[in-house]
């Protein structure tokens, strides 16, 4: 059985009309226009022309599928909310890179995006104790910490008023019984007056309950 041989455009789905077209504008760019129908056909007259006029036709193709795979990826980036991005850095610290990527078993754009993760925390850190100190400086916030103070303080005053309160009470109350004891020795003018000494500060048991 005779095995079939693949041709250079066997990967593009001409059944996909955005692939195409993308396919037909990238031959436009190097200065060949594919006529139509599109298809494989149409696509290898293309490259015959275009190896006639630059030749290397299967650099030409690999390129062409990098390029695509380029599109692929940037979509898919995108549908992902994630992004490519190309910056040149130093030998050596590509090198530091992809040994840091191989040392933690992950890709990359992963050890990439740990390394930025941690030093952004860090630098969140850093900031937060001085935003923190000026929220705590400002006239709205030293008001509150005053009233509360103010607040802590009064209830203590009142606690102490109620404690003394209770104190004052309880020696009403054995006055009253003392001086219940003792009015049977009381003449009639003696009694009068320990009435309205025990009517007085009866009522004023009353207005402080």
């Amino acid at each position: 059985m005779t095995r079939k041989t693949r041709g250079p455009f066997d990967w593009i789905n001409f059944a996909n009309k955005e692939m195409v077209k993308w396919a037909k504008q990238y031959f436009l760019e190097k200065g060949v226009l594919i006529q139509e129908p599109l298809n494989s056909t149409s696509f290898q007259q293309g490259l015959d022309i275009y190896k006639a006029s630059y030749g290397n036709e299967l650099l030409l193709v690999r390129n062409m599928k990098d390029a695509w795979r380029g599109v692929l990826q940037r979509k898919s980036n995108l549908s992902k909310n994630r992004v490519s991005i190309t910056h040149s850095i130093s030998s050596t610290h590509n090198r530091q890179l992809r040994k840091l990527a191989s040392t933690k078993g992950t890709p990359i754009n992963k050890t990439l995006e740990s390394l930025i993760d941690g030093n952004y925390s860090k630098l969140q850190e850093e900031k937060l104790p001085k935003s923190n100190k000026n929220q705590q400086n400002t006239p709205e916030n030293y008001s509150l910490i005053n009233l509360n103070n103010v607040i802590i303080k009064k209830e203590k005053e009142i606690n102490e008023l109620k404690k003394r309160l209770g104190e004052l009470e309880n020696l009403n109350n054995e006055l009253l019984n003392l001086i219940q004891r003792a009015s049977s020795l009381l003449n009639k003018k003696e009694k009068k007056i320990y009435l309205q000494i025990k009517a007085k500060l009866t009522q004023l048991e009353n207005q402080q309950g």
